[in-house]
């Protein structure tokens, strides 16, 4: 009799253990699943589903870091204040996703992000430089053939990753650009200090060794 007794306590001994072993193991997968969606949710932008600002300038800062060359392309919404003024804060909001919709469907890019407002920015890889033309043109024939709530078209300044020694000076650079194309008359990009199109081929003054640009 002792012996039956022992047989059923090691038995209900295994069951319970199976059933410790397996809620522990659904509650870990759970929370793996939970850490996972809170990582996305800090590197994600809630309104346009892309990245957020400070995921964007982490892949801007390894593009940096590792001496990976590309492009970083700067983008700002023309005459936004006037589409929520306009229209209401609700089409505001549906042109910021519109956008964000022509960055992840224009293929050719690394990385895209909100970096604020109405401004967004995309890391380009490192291709020729009729490459580079042509995805921007596309990109901003895109969001100006894009369907909302009133015309939209966009202002971009291109910057040269691996001519720059940090994220802050291939901000500053893009930036000038942009500024540069908006009082140029807007929906148009300019990169190295003129018009998109008017940058002639190998005008980066710079020795290419296939990691970082080198001055002469």
């Amino acid at each position: 009799m002792a012996s039956v007794f022992m047989t059923l306590f090691f038995i209900a001994s295994a069951s319970m253990g199976s059933v410790l072993n397996h809620t522990y193991t659904r509650a870990l997968r759970t929370v793996l699943s939970l850490e996972c969606q809170f990582r996305e949710w800090s590197l994600t932008d809630d309104l346009t589903a892309i990245l957020n600002r400070r995921a964007l300038m982490q892949a801007l800062d390894n593009h940096v870091l590792n001496n990976t060359a590309g492009y970083f392309l700067m983008l700002d919404i023309d005459d936004f204040k006037r589409i929520n003024d306009q229209f209401g804060h609700d089409a505001g909001d549906q042109a910021l996703r519109v956008m964000a919709a022509c960055l992840k469907e224009t293929r050719g890019s690394l990385a895209v992000g909100r970096m604020g407002g109405e401004e967004f920015g995309v890391i380009l890889p490192m291709c020729s430089e009729n490459d580079v033309r042509d995805y921007v043109l596309r990109l901003l024939d895109r969001i100006r053939t894009s369907l909302v709530v009133s015309p939209l078209t966009c202002s971009a300044g291109l910057a040269d990753i691996f001519s720059a020694s940090s994220s802050p000076e291939v901000l500053k650079t893009a930036d000038i650009n942009l500024y540069k194309a908006k009082r140029d008359g807007k929906d148009r990009a300019f990169w190295r200090g003129v018009p998109l199109e008017e940058v002639p081929a190998g005008s980066t003054g710079l020795a290419y060794d296939g990691t970082r640009a080198l001055t002469p």
